[in-house]
């Protein structure tokens, strides 16, 4: 994995007795993407506490206000946008494409206290160099509609530590870039077709900065605010992307890009002019370039093997 970036300003990433706690682990020799369609779903899928049996690295918890209680579901069921009752569940069509599911739930409308529902993806590090950021990328589909224009919302956050197993604990850091309005915030659409343009929507971003070390796991969380405004509409994810980024090299903001002297670990500060630590080549795998740019410009660069296209042309400022 080669990559490229011209990047302009970078921004930091639903509804769930004890299991044996899983995620997915990256390795030195499986630093790919990870991506979850969550078409391995079908009928009942088992629950595990507060993770699904498989894929057991996807977690489930709701939470409402102290005293009145926490819920994880005991198993989580098909629905193809018909079944209007508040719960978790993987969504997608009763006949036809049937494998292809989101996985989510629907808000309950019985209730007259705020909650929120959670759906989480637990995420380590066992290789053996640090995370320095991790693209995240996903679609939120829109499978029931209650028959009103709302404030229905996906938020993102994240938590990293050395052993994540809960969606309700510790610390989350919100991700403002991956926070999606429902379709349903614009205009009132027919129930029963996630997948259809109108009623899906794809946000992406990079979390910088993260490193992430080895040993070191990261929970990604999407909630789903549960009140008075929001309750009674389906809302799943689908199409998960985490891309993790190890070999990070930034460009001068002068100079020819086509020189290994011209690029660095870490981003130049004012006044350098030698790079510390330089990429050995721009061949080698799970290396990631971004173009430092003092104002926001492409820059032409036609070394073999080094531009891979179609990359995000965006562009980061420089020091």
């Amino acid at each position: 994995m080669k990559k490229v970036y011209f990047i302009g300003a970078m921004l930091l990433s639903w509804l769930s007795a004890v299991p044996t706690w899983a995620q997915y682990t990256f390795t030195d020799t499986a630093l790919q993407p990870y991506v979850q369609n969550f078409n391995t779903l079908s009928g009942s899928v088992a629950m595990s506490g507060n993770q699904l049996v498989s894929p057991a690295e996807v977690y489930t918890e709701a939470t409402f206000p102290t005293g009145i209680l926490d819920y994880t579901p005991t198993t989580i069921e098909a629905n193809d946008g018909s079944n209007s009752v508040s719960n978790y569940y993987h969504f997608g069509y009763s006949s036809g494409a049937t494998t292809d599911r989101a996985f989510g739930g629907i808000a309950g409308t019985s209730y007259s206290y705020d909650g929120t529902g959670y759906v989480g993806i637990r995420l380590k590090n066992g290789s053996s160099v640090t995370i320095k950021n991790l693209e995240v990328m996903y679609a939120m589909e829109q499978w029931y509609n209650s028959g009103k224009q709302d404030a229905a919302r996906i938020d993102v956050s994240y938590q990293t530590g050395s052993a994540i197993t809960s969606l309700l604990a510790g610390t989350w850091t919100p991700v403002p870039a991956l926070g999606v309005n429902a379709p349903s915030t614009a205009t009132v659409i027919a129930s029963r077709d996630g997948n259809s343009a109108t009623n899906r929507r794809v946000a992406a971003t990079t979390l910088m900065g993260l490193n992430l070390a080895p040993g070191q796991e990261i929970m990604l969380r999407w909630g789903y605010a549960l009140n008075s405004t929001t309750n009674g509409n389906g809302l799943s994810i689908d199409d998960v992307v985490v891309t993790p980024e190890t070999g990070v090299f930034y460009s001068n903001t002068t100079g020819d890009l086509g020189l290994l002297a011209n690029w660095d670990q870490s981003p130049w500060t004012t006044g350098q002019v030698t790079a510390a630590s330089p990429p050995a080549s721009f061949t080698a795998d799970n290396q990631v370039f971004y173009v430092m740019s003092p104002a926001p410009r492409l820059r032409q660069i036609t070394r073999t093997g080094f531009y891979r296209a179609p990359s995000p042309v965006m562009s980061l400022p420089g020091p």
